[in-house]
């Protein structure tokens, strides 16, 4: 909502004929979702990295630098951080989960386009 009205203020078009859909593609703008998926990712990536001091010993790494999904029965559990930042960890190319240990690295290699990747195979 509130990135649909900045899209408006942006194009100064407040026509009720306007679509703000067409608004967001023309300013190229990333959805909110693909934002926080990014923050989420990288959060992980500087945890996995030992650059932030976050208990995480409880996470095992598999091969291709996966993590175990944490076993849940409830959705809502499935939509907190880790959880749901793990899911997107284990979708992402080794050669991204590789990068080098700053997290900036990891942010400019890891394009928000690949979280559209992401976003499209999953919902499929």
């Amino acid at each position: 909502m509130v990135q649909r009205s900045s899209a408006r203020y942006v194009q100064n078009d407040y026509h009720c004929t306007s679509s703000v859909t067409n608004m967001l593609r023309e300013l190229k703008w990333s959805t909110l979702e693909q934002h926080r998926n990014q923050a989420s990712l990288t959060m992980l990536h500087k945890i996995h990295k030992k650059q932030v001091n976050v208990y995480h010993s409880h996470f095992t790494t598999t091969q291709n630098n996966k993590f175990l999904i944490p076993h849940s029965k409830t959705k809502r559990h499935m939509n907190l951080f880790f959880p749901r930042a793990v899911q997107l960890w284990n979708e992402l190319p080794t050669e991204i989960k590789d990068t080098p240990t700053y997290a900036i690295t990891f942010k400019t290699t890891y394009p928000i386009t690949h979280i559209n990747f992401i976003h499209f195979v999953k919902h499929q």
